[in-house]
């Protein structure tokens, strides 16, 4: 699973799938696995959540692999994409919730072919244990993988960033104006040192 420029190229792919395909294991890629599911009401709204056509892509079928016995999921991801960062930790709570086991690897310029073998090895043997094991109960509780949201500061202080020296201030005024305590966290040449070690 993964985006299909990053995944489906020998030039970036770092030969994952080729590793699999040496030890014997089946590989498709996401656009291979039949789409027709049930849709679940919380998976909805997270999908409508997310702005990124393949980021949604791998979500929806994060949830297919997690009920479907036998196929287990491999997220290669992109050294520092945005994107990816952001769908990771719902990757993980849709298979964590199913208690399926999942291997993710961040493809990196600077990573040998050694490195993926020996984490895709580790994980071959997860996938076959958990094969392995007699059907459990599937589930999802409640709201386990959408993120709470808080709606209420009341009693609460917001710290804001400085990130900029006339809207920040505005917008701190203004929420002060409304009750609220906000406090307008000010930068320094000692937190710079501090946060960069110098």
């Amino acid at each position: 699973m993964g985006r299909p420029y990053i995944v489906l190229s020998k030039a970036l792919n770092q030969r994952i799938p080729d590793l699999f395909s040496s030890m014997g294991i089946k590989t498709f890629f996401q656009d291979m696995v039949p789409r027709k599911h049930e849709m679940t009401k919380e998976m909805e709204q997270l999908l409508q959540k997310v702005p990124w056509h393949f980021a949604a892509q791998i979500l929806d079928l994060a949830k297919i692999v997690a009920t479907t016995k036998n196929l287990y999921p491999v997220l290669v991801t992109a050294f520092k994409c945005g994107p990816d960062s952001m769908i990771g930790e719902y990757f993980k709570k849709i298979l964590n919730a199913f208690h399926k086991p999942y291997l993710i690897l961040q493809i990196d310029d600077l990573d040998s072919t050694a490195g993926y073998e020996t984490r895709i090895e580790a994980a071959a043997r997860a996938f076959m244990n958990h094969a392995s094991l007699p059907e459990n109960k599937t589930f999802i509780q409640g709201n386990e993988i959408l993120p709470k949201v808080e709606t209420s500061i009341n009693g609460k202080t917001l710290l804001f960033p400085c990130w900029d020296p006339i809207v920040a201030p505005l917008l701190v005024a203004n929420l002060r104006r409304l009750d609220i305590d906000a406090r307008l966290m000010e930068s320094s040449g000692m937190i710079i040192k501090k946060k960069y070690g110098s």
